[in-house]
């Protein structure tokens, strides 16, 4: 009787253990915050945490508003959510779809505890972006890519980026507008009274580089060049003023390579200021140059 007396005591211990640990298990649940995650309602996700940082719900709400919208976030998306350890540890992979940036996807630890009998999530920056701290910003920079090249089967380039040499005035080093002029006006077809009233602008204006005129690289002589840079507050730049597309064939292969233009009204993806190709090669391989 003693020994069956004792395997009962045992067989309740055991069950006891089991119920507690199923009641810790069920207790740390953070299904609501990760609905109202993925469903970026900020306002809801607020209600199920407890800041471990200094953040009231205004500036919770404003600082998920301001990075997905700048991000212009359409979707997220919860993937490989473990099950908690016995201190209500989480891991999962959240990705941040966006139309214009790609998708961002990134590992997450998150803590949760408990609360007056309620599971909430100690919530701090990371949560956001794991290498996120309090007082980080985040910064969204659009990089323009370079148009793709275009090459002839031996190597030899027939559709290369570059820069147009470049005629500037730099109005902070002027020293006499006549002599400005009157180089300019042999070399372009601005006249007096324009470059007068370029200079006065950009005064105004308070900018220090006037853009005079655009040329390729070998349309100035040597000894236009050197005229240009004798006069004070006169230069020529051929390295970030004005990009070109330039053609080394020239017309010979004009009506294979093509040519590029300014985007119009019915090209969806494009600013009125983009440029894409027209016709050969240029327009049939657009996808490919346009780069992203």
């Amino acid at each position: 009787m003693r020994t069956i007396y004792k395997l009962l005591i045992c067989l309740i211990i055991c069950l006891m253990l089991c119920s507690c640990m199923g009641d810790s298990a069920q207790a740390y649940d953070i299904s609501a915050f990760m609905d109202s995650f993925t469903a970026m309602d900020f306002s809801a996700m607020y209600d199920c945490v407890s800041p471990a940082v200094d953040i009231d719900e205004d500036a919770f709400i404003e600082k998920y508003d301001a990075i997905f919208s700048g991000l212009g976030v359409t979707e997220i998306v919860i993937e490989n959510l473990s099950e908690p350890d016995t201190d209500g540890v989480y891991t999962y992979t959240a990705t941040y779809k966006t139309e214009s940036y790609g998708d961002f996807t990134n590992d997450f630890t998150l803590q949760a505890t408990i609360e007056d009998d309620t599971c909430v999530v100690l919530w701090d920056y990371a949560l956001i972006f794991p290498e996120m701290e309090e007082g980080s910003h985040v910064r969204i920079e659009t990089l323009k890519a370079e148009r793709g090249e275009i090459f002839a089967s031996d190597g030899s380039i027939l559709a290369k980026n570059t820069y147009a040499d470049t005629v500037y005035m730099n109005i902070s080093k002027v020293e006499d507008l006549t002599d400005v002029s009157d180089i300019i006006c042999t070399i372009t077809d601005l006249t007096n009274t324009e470059i007068i009233n370029m200079f006065n602008k950009a005064l105004e204006d308070e900018t220090e580089i006037v853009v005079l005129g655009t040329f390729f690289s070998d349309a100035l002589t040597d000894e236009q060049k050197e005229s240009i840079l004798s006069v004070p507050g006169l230069g020529i730049d051929d390295e970030q003023y004005t990009p070109i597309r330039y053609y080394d064939m020239g017309e010979s292969a004009a009506h294979i390579i093509g040519y590029m233009g300014y985007a119009g009204e019915d090209d969806e993806g494009y600013l009125a200021s983009d440029k894409l190709g027209i016709t050969g090669l240029e327009a049939a391989y657009e996808t490919e140059l346009r780069g992203s």
